[in-house]
């Protein structure tokens, strides 16, 4: 929140940050963080002031989170549940 974020009021665990047509959104489950926004930029820059806060590490692209699957396609992202079934 001293970067300028604010908490989303449906969900405590979203944080926001716009400014003129630049977005990111930072979204917090127990120890993982999900940053995705219209600016790489901005995302580095929060990374970075993230990371001068404490230690932090960059898993890169997600590609699998909280159960939902993601994938870069040309055209923008696609997110899909994946479904685990045990064979007993």
């Amino acid at each position: 929140m001293s970067y300028g974020f604010i908490v989303n009021e449906s969900d405590s665990c979203i944080y926001s940050k716009s400014y003129e047509h630049i977005t990111v959104i930072i979204c917090l489950y127990v120890d993982d963080m999900l940053i995705f926004g219209t600016s790489i930029e901005m995302i580095k820059l929060i990374k970075d002031f993230l990371n001068s806060k404490s230690e932090t590490m960059d898993l890169g692209e997600a590609g699998l989170i909280l159960g939902v699957k993601v994938e870069n396609l040309n055209l923008g992202f696609q997110l899909s549940k994946l479904i685990m079934l045990k064979t007993i």
